[in-house]
């Protein structure tokens, strides 16, 4: 459920509720769920067409990555690096090549917990300092990241961006490449993620901090082929590099993943698909 307001032309306010758990109690990692709508997105965008700068402030996903996705299910970067949070954008965008660039600022040490809640690896063994109760989590607007997208041709779409979080006693810092290529009724898309820098994680079948930090990495690949007008086939594989971590905590972790799928329109009319 959504609603839009546009008190001037230069403000937009913006407020969704959504919920993603109607006729179940567990998330897909076994955690509590409530079927209870929660707030999606509530922002105040500042801006008009005619302005190259823009503001956003609010409760949203913070601009960083594409996550392309064609299927029912997320890509392995979105669940490991996605950030919703309440936080503060600045952009421009100048009359060029459609180049979007823009600074966030957020609150908390927010993508690296969505790392160790995506599934990707054990994360009852290995685990962050916070969840032993050994160190408070910063909740201050000490996380930032920088974001740049252009589209040089109309077919054509790059992008990267660069991300850094308060972490146990050094900054846990990402960066990302991503681009999407449209010809004809093929759309080729692809995303790659790496750890830049990560605090060193604790093993609790030690109750140590392991001795060097894992820096991950994931690389997402999608294609997309539109057989007919209302039917469009899909494609995607995903690597996870864990940097060693399976190996020197002997637990298990992901390694890739193939996922194909289609869409098809049954019926589509003036608002209603």
């Amino acid at each position: 459920m959504g609603a839009e307001v546009t008190p001037a032309d230069f403000v937009a306010g913006t407020l969704i509720l959504q919920s993603e758990y109607v006729g179940t109690s567990r998330t897909n990692q076994d955690g509590s769920a409530s079927a209870t709508p929660q707030v999606d997105k509530a922002t105040i965008s500042l801006g008009r067409e005619d302005v190259p700068v823009y503001g956003i402030f609010g409760w949203r996903v913070q601009p960083f990555g594409a996550f392309y996705n064609h299927l029912i299910t997320d890509p392995m970067t979105q669940d490991a690096y996605e950030v919703k949070r309440t936080g503060a954008t600045l952009g421009v965008k100048p009359p060029l090549w459609g180049l979007d660039i823009s600074g966030t600022v957020y609150q908390g040490e927010t993508q690296i917990g969505k790392l160790f809640e995506a599934d990707l690896f054990d994360s009852s063994v290995v685990t962050r300092r916070t969840s032993q109760r050994l160190r408070e989590e910063r909740d201050g607007l000490r996380s930032f990241n920088v974001t740049g997208a252009v589209t040089p041709l109309p077919e054509l779409t790059l992008g990267l961006g660069y991300l850094s979080e308060p972490g146990d006693s050094r900054r846990n810092q990402t960066g990302a490449l991503w681009g999407a290529l449209s010809m004809w009724d093929v759309t080729l898309e692809g995303e790659y993620m790496l750890a830049l820098a990560r605090e060193r994680f604790w093993n609790t079948n030690t109750g140590a901090l392991l001795r060097d930090s894992a820096e991950e990495r994931i690389l997402a690949v999608g294609l997309a082929y539109k057989l007919r007008p209302d039917l469009t086939l899909a494609g995607r594989y995903e690597q996870f590099w864990d940097d060693g971590l399976r190996s020197k905590t002997r637990i298990w972790s992901a390694e890739s993943r193939f996922s194909v799928g289609g869409s098809y329109t049954l019926w589509k009319g003036e608002g209603f698909t």
